[in-house]
């Protein structure tokens, strides 16, 4: 799908830009095929890794190489939509460490679909606000922001040890410091068919980035309870999907620590003992 992408890119209007594309260290049939799809837009550079080191680090590559003023991402297997560069950039024109975010619409099985937008009105500040997310729909900002090259830099980029999570992240280091505008339009695409879901079933990479995230983040975390008992019941099914039972069941007890009585880490904290109690005595038989 990576040249739906890259004719994605090449069909903005009225902006100049370059396309960055990185290879993760592929196998070798498949970085000869990529290298004839990217060889059909004058516009795009090639950079290839010999060996894996994921989507943060990968994009830390692709940042290293960017020349233009403004940056923005784009994976594989989604598009932008007509005019998505265009209205970002006047949405942060003149604006000092401006975020520009877009609508995003996720296609799944069976042709379902889902939009969301931004919902911001005018330049907005979030380092104010006590919940760590600032109101801003974390899925929106994810796969449609634009920003200086410069602030993304200065901000240091992409934390390379995360495999996943790394644009939430980086939104959490930006609130700080940035002025985020919306664009109340569809801007990306995204393909969110069962068997494209891979990296969301990394069960072991999303463990390891929430839990790097909460730490990075701690404060914020701290300041928002509500927040960080979501994250930890989060946390908890993922260990579960892992097969890390009693980690687990730490994690949901801890959602309840910060937020009492919340309905759905004490639904899942049960079933988590429950499902122990019966593989233990089913061991036991």
């Amino acid at each position: 799908m990576i040249s739906r992408a890259l004719e994605s890119v090449r069909g903005q209007r009225n902006v100049s830009s370059e396309t960055i594309v990185v290879d993760d260290g592929s196998t070798p049939a498949n970085a000869i095929a990529l290298r004839e799809a990217c060889a059909e837009y004058p516009s795009v550079r090639l950079v290839r890794l010999e060996h894996s080191v994921g989507p943060s680090a990968a994009r830390g590559a692709a940042l290293a190489e960017a020349a233009g003023r403004y940056v923005c991402a784009l994976d594989d297997d989604d598009e932008f939509l007509s005019g998505k560069l265009e209205s970002q950039l006047g949405a942060i024109d003149g604006v000092r460490d401006g975020v520009a975010v877009t609508g995003v619409e996720l296609l799944a099985d069976g042709g379902t679909r889902e939009r969301h937008l931004p919902g911001l009105r005018g330049v907005v500040r979030f380092d104010g606000d006590r919940d760590p997310f600032g109101g801003l729909r974390a899925g929106v900002f994810v796969h449609t922001y634009l920003l200086e090259t410069e602030l993304l830099r200065r901000v240091g980029g992409y934390d390379p040890q995360l495999r996943w999570g790394e644009h939430t992240e980086l939104f959490l280091r930006l609130r700080r410091v940035a002025s985020f505008a919306g664009v109340e339009a569809i801007g990306t695409r995204m393909d969110r068919s069962a068997d494209r879901e891979r990296a969301s079933r990394d069960w072991e990479a999303k463990t390891a980035g929430i839990r790097r995230i909460m730490e990075l983040h701690a404060e914020d975390f701290r300041r928002a309870p509500s927040r960080r008992a979501e994250w930890l019941d989060v946390l908890g099914v993922t260990l579960l999907r892992a097969g890390r039972r009693g980690e687990a069941r730490r994690a949901f007890a801890s959602s309840l620590a910060a937020r009492p009585l919340r309905a759905s880490s004490i639904r899942h904290l049960v079933g988590a003992v429950t499902h122990s109690e019966r593989l233990v005595g089913g061991a036991g038989r």
